[in-house]
């Protein structure tokens, strides 16, 4: 029996298979090509809330750098591209 991954939920795994059906480059591609990205591109390229990926962060699932608070104390990170697509790879892979 696989151990259960706590940071993944049913709608993480459906995303995880969505990508790795579709291929981890087109995942890439929806993706700003700039080496530091924030959590708003990610949820766009794969078309969840940014809370998702806030959760994910406070996981420390993938590499980011903490910006501080923006306006409405909102959080603000930088991450590193590699990092988030290096993850993505990993959970693709162990479907």
């Amino acid at each position: 029996m696989k151990q259960i991954d706590m940071f993944v939920d049913a709608e993480d795994r459906a995303l995880f298979a969505r990508v790795k059906s579709q291929g981890l480059q087109k995942l890439a591609e929806h993706l700003p090509s700039a080496e530091f990205i924030t959590a708003a591109d990610i949820a766009t390229a794969i078309n969840r809330k940014a809370d998702t990926v806030y959760r994910w962060i406070d996981s420390g699932l993938f590499e980011v750098f903490n910006l501080g608070s923006g306006p409405k104390k909102k959080r603000r990170y930088s991450i590193l591209r590699s990092s988030f697509l290096e993850f993505m790879a990993t959970r693709v892979n162990s479907i």
